[in-house]
């Protein structure tokens, strides 16, 4: 090998999707704390009985901030295996899956026993979360071979 080939190959840093995927997983966490912070300052009840008989729960801010993280992470990790198993197919199978996900996420949300500003709020917060995390994520992902 030359040295001219050498100088090349260090030269060129490889491209990282770490901080690009951190990045949005940031982000998405953002978005459904905002929403939720609308929410809340809306006037919105954000107490949802989780099962029949028990209290309301209110739902605040590190729950937001928890799930929308924890949602944000798997979509990564998805997105990190699907690249490292199915590389040409990774990005299209990721998307589907990742909408899929969201729109099935609704389901409990909208059937929860809540006041109607909770379920606005909560469902906001998953599609909050999505529609920063897709796009970013998707962003980040490596060429098709």
């Amino acid at each position: 090998m030359s040295n001219e080939t050498r100088a090349a190959r260090t030269s060129t840093p490889p491209t990282s999707s770490v901080r690009p995927r951190a990045i949005a997983v940031v982000a998405a966490t953002v978005a459904a704390l905002v929403v939720w912070g609308i929410g809340k300052a809306a006037g919105a009840d954000l107490g949802v009985v989780l099962s029949k008989g028990e209290p309301k729960t209110e739902i605040g801010f590190v729950a937001i901030a928890v799930v929308g993280l924890f949602a944000a992470l798997v979509g990564w990790g998805v997105l990190a295996l699907l690249e490292k198993f199915v590389p040409a197919k990774a990005l299209l199978i990721w998307t589907v899956l990742a909408s899929a996900v969201t729109v099935l996420s609704l389901l409990p949300v909208l059937s929860a026993e809540a006041s109607g500003g909770a379920k606005v709020t909560l469902a906001l917060t998953h599609v909050a979360v999505a529609a920063v995390a897709i796009p970013l994520l998707r962003r980040s992902a490596a060429p098709s071979r």
